[in-house]
C-alpha cells in the first residue's frame, strides 16, 4: 500500500471532537486501509482523546490533525498552540478516583503501538501510531498480489425492468446457466 498523508484544521471547540474522529476514520477508509473492529475502536477512542486534550488544555483558536498511513502503520498527529508538554495523570492506588477525565494519555500509552509529543514552532504535536492488521489473504504471497483485476465499468444505459435480462458476456459465453 502506498504512503498517504493529509492534514486538516479545526476550530478548538468541544463540539468538533466528533468531527475530527469522523474525518480521520473517513480518510483511512478512503485510502483503503483494512482494519479489524478492535483497531477501528482504538483509532476512534485515541483520536477523541488527543483532540479533546488539545481542545481542553491548549491555547489558540485552531488545532491541526494529521493522518499518515505508511508501511502498515497509521500515525495520528494533533498540533496545538500550547508549548506546555502534555501531563499524564498520576497512577497508583493512592490516585485511584472516580474521575472520568485526566486519563487520555494513559489510554494512549496502553493502546497505541507508539506515542509521544514534540515541540513545534507554534506549540506542540502529540501523536500516536497503530500497527495495522495484515489484510486478509496477504499471507498468500506475491502471487495473489500480482493477480490482475478487472476494473468495474458502469453500464451507461439507464436501468429499466424490461431491459433487465442476463446477456452473455465474454466471461459467460459458452457456459450454461
Amino acid at each position: 500500500m502506498p504512503a498517504h498523508h493529509t492534514r486538516f484544521l479545526l476550530a478548538r471547540r468541544p463540539a468538533l471532537v466528533s468531527v475530527a474522529r469522523a474525518r480521520v476514520c473517513a480518510q483511512v477508509r478512503t485510502w483503503g486501509a483494512v482494519l479489524d473492529p478492535d483497531t477501528w475502536s482504538t483509532l476512534e477512542l485515541l483520536v477523541s482523546e488527543l483532540v479533546t486534550n488539545a481542545v481542553v488544555h491548549a491555547e489558540g483558536l485552531l488545532i491541526a490533525v494529521g493522518v499518515r498511513l505508511e508501511r502498515g502503520r497509521l500515525r495520528i498527529e494533533v498540533d496545538d498552540d500550547s508549548a506546555r508538554p502534555p501531563i499524564e495523570a498520576p497512577t497508583g492506588p493512592e490516585n485511584a478516583q472516580e474521575d472520568e477525565s485526566g486519563r487520555g494519555l494513559q489510554l494512549t500509552a496502553a493502546l497505541a503501538e507508539e506515542h509521544g509529543w514534540e515541540p513545534t514552532p507554534r506549540g506542540k504535536q502529540v501523536w500516536f501510531e497503530l500497527a495495522l492488521p495484515e489484510p486478509p489473504g496477504a499471507s498468500a504471497g506475491a502471487a495473489l498480489q500480482a493477480s490482475p483485476t478487472t476494473p468495474y465499468r458502469r453500464d451507461p444505459r439507464p436501468w429499466s425492468p424490461a431491459a433487465d435480462v442476463r446477456r452473455p458476456t465474454s466471461r459467460t459465453k459458452g457456459r450454461e446457466r
